[in-house]
This record gives C-alpha cells, sequence and structure tokens, in this order.
C-alpha cells in the first residue's frame, strides 16, 4: 500500500513537470511563429481570442502578451484573458498577477473577481478564493457574475464541511 502511494506521487510529479515542459515548449513556439508573422493588432487579438476558445492556452498567452504589450491595449477585458490563459499554460503566479493588474484600471472588476477567485481555488488556495468570491458576490455591477460567485460560495462550503 505504501509502495503504490510513492509510485502514485512519482507519476503526480513527473504529469506536473511534463505538464510545465510542454507549456513552456508551445509558448516558445507560439512566440517564434507570432515573431516571424508579425500578425496586425486585429489579427493578434482575433487569433488570441481563437486559442484561448480552443483551449490551447500557451498560444493565447502569447498573442495576448503581444496585443498588451506591442499595441499597448490595457482592456481589463484583455488582462483577464491573458491572465487566464498564462495560469492556465504553466504560469500560475504570472496569471494572478495579470489578472489583479485589471483593478489599477478598474478597481471593482467583477469579472476578475471571479476569475481570481477560480483561479486561486485551482490552486489550491481556498481562503484566497473563498475571499474573492466574497467581493464578487457582493458587487452591485453585474447580477448574473455575483450570482455565480453566491452559489460557487454554497458549493465550496458545502465540500469544505465534508
Amino acid at each position: 500500500m505504501e509502495q503504490e502511494q510513492t509510485v502514485s506521487k512519482k507519476w503526480a510529479i513527473v504529469a506536473v513537470v511534463l505538464t510545465v515542459i510542454i507549456g513552456s515548449i508551445s509558448f516558445g513556439i507560439a512566440r517564434y511563429e507570432i515573431e516571424t508573422t508579425k500578425p496586425n493588432k486585429e489579427q493578434t487579438y482575433t487569433l488570441a481570442n481563437k486559442y484561448y476558445d480552443a483551449g490551447d492556452f500557451g498560444n493565447a498567452a502569447a498573442l495576448y502578451e503581444r496585443y498588451y504589450t506591442v499595441f499597448g491595449v490595457t482592456d481589463p477585458a484583455v488582462r483577464i484573458d491573458y491572465g487566464y490563459a498564462l495560469f492556465k499554460s504553466g504560469k500560475p503566479k504570472e496569471g494572478l498577477a495579470m489578472t489583479q493588474s485589471v483593478f489599477s484600471v478598474d478597481s471593482e472588476n467583477p469579472v476578475a473577481q471571479l476569475n481570481l477567485a477560480f483561479m486561486h481555488y485551482e490552486a489550491g488556495n481556498a481562503k484566497q478564493a473563498v475571499d474573492w468570491l466574497k467581493k464578487c458576490a457582493v458587487n452591485p455591477r453585474d447580477t448574473m457574475i455575483a450570482g455565480r460567485a453566491r452559489m460557487a460560495l454554497e458549493q465550496i462550503s458545502q465540500q469544505l464541511q465534508r
């Protein structure tokens, strides 16, 4: 039994390492392709959204980075998508920081609050996730998103009580 747990832990570590390596390689390839094709502003944003929607977060992150830095776009929606793409492509600290940067231009952005809650929860930071969900749940700017935050709070509370 103990040996099986040790083997399982080793495979889990291997899986995490491979995910990070593959994400880094994908991000590097995407950056190379972007630099050789040099898409314009609209093409960059369209491609970033296409890769994001397809779940290819390495390519999406590279394109959002180009859109954000080369074209100087500071739109909160772009920062949120860029942050989530970074997070999902193996760069959780950078993704959280980018998403949190939304508050420098929109201090009460409910989508950023909800995304930060979900990213923290996925990263295993339940306390931070709950804190962000509580902020979002009472945010009057978007009642639909506030409702989603309240539902998520209920689900997390039920899981923590088990």
